[in-house]
């Protein structure tokens, strides 16, 4: 408490000769301290600069299993932070805010917990209940956190979503515009949650369940509103020099542009305290589809996974994906998923 008070009292000691916006941070429950150590610490922070202050809220969100579930766990935080914050100062929706999570890098920081939610339309669902709800109107900041932890197709359409909500003033959803949903469906069970259900294999492939590897290795961020959903894996035992899993998608759009996103590692060196960071022998095969482009993360961080993002045009309105391991080693796969892409590769 004494932290949170020595600070903001020495935002009263910031000079302000260009009447420029001061903004500080809020972040975890409002409600852990005394509500009267909050007030002086807002009013602190309110009238920094000359009355030039902004105080927003971290609002990181994991995603929710459908669009439904999402927007009433979404607006329930929003509103109770907003809702603390108004008991206190009548009116203070210009001097707060809320900055969204946008990070989906395994292995770094990711809210991208699960392969049948797109995340772009998560962060669209969030901006549009500010832009809708009346409770909201007159919020005075709003933005993202994580954009050096996101790829190019995360950063361009969080800017595309300040520009629809904040300068344009839209209310209606921007993923209506490109087609995007909350749900994606083009590859089935990509977290591996019904075994093998929906995937061939070639090989004695198995799914096992890793306690603690999401958190852990992934470094899933924050709640994960559903963790017996997040980890599972597939097993390549490295019994034969070449393994293959392979399924046969659908639903695909002509001429629209898909990211394929997996997490491997090996899997004999997992309880391992320290592996060196390798490209592992896995390889991703789409026949007959266009490959724009093919990056790999390696992470340190995590006991070397690899994090492979694929950009395809697919062939048809189906398209098969093989995920092939070499060399009989023993890995793991994990996170498998497919998302239309916003960002033009061109």
């Amino acid at each position: 408490l004494n932290c949170l008070l020595n600070n903001a009292k020495a935002y009263d000691a910031i000079p302000n000769p260009h009447n420029k916006k001061i903004m500080s941070w809020i972040s975890d429950n409002p409600a852990f301290a005394p509500k009267q150590v909050h007030a002086e610490a807002y009013f602190r922070f309110f009238s920094a600069g000359g009355g030039r202050g902004f105080c927003p809220f971290e609002a990181y969100f994991s995603p929710s299993q459908t669009e439904e579930e999402a927007r009433q766990y979404v607006y329930g935080i929003l509103r109770r932070d907003q809702k603390f914050v108004e008991t206190m100062f009548p009116g203070a929706n210009p001097y707060i805010g809320y900055i969204f999570g946008n990070f989906p890098l395994p292995g770094w920081i990711s809210l991208d917990h699960y392969s049948n939610v797109d995340l772009k339309y998560l962060l669209d669902l969030e901006m549009n209940i500010l832009a809708n709800e009346p409770e909201f109107c007159g919020t005075g900041i709003v933005g993202h956190y994580g954009c050096q932890n996101a790829d190019q197709d995360i950063n361009d359409w969080c800017l595309e979503l300040v520009r629809h909500y904040v300068l344009e003033g839209c209310k209606n959803m921007l993923s209506e515009k490109y087609g995007f949903t909350y749900n994606v469906n083009f590859l089935k069970n990509g977290d591996f949650t019904d075994g093998l259900r929906h995937w061939r294999t070639d090989g004695k492939l198995h799914v096992k369940l890793l306690p603690g590897f999401a958190k852990i290795m992934q470094k899933f961020w924050g709640h994960v509103q559903y963790p017996e959903r997040v980890d599972y894996a597939v097993i390549f035992p490295g019994d034969d020099n070449q393994e293959e899993l392979t399924q046969t998608m659908d639903g695909f759009s002509s001429g629209q542009v898909y990211k394929l996103s997996l997490v491997a590692a090996d899997f004999a060196k997992i309880e391992e305290a320290k592996i060196p960071a390798e490209k592992l022998p896995l390889s991703i095969l789409l026949p007959g589809a266009e490959i724009l482009k093919d990056a790999l993360w390696l992470s340190d961080t995590s006991k070397s996974i690899n994090v492979r993002h694929v950009w395809f045009k697919p062939a048809g309105d189906r398209q098969a994906v093989t995920i092939r391991s070499s060399e009989g080693r023993s890995l793991m796969v994990k996170s498998v998923s497919v998302v239309p892409v916003f960002t033009d590769l061109k």
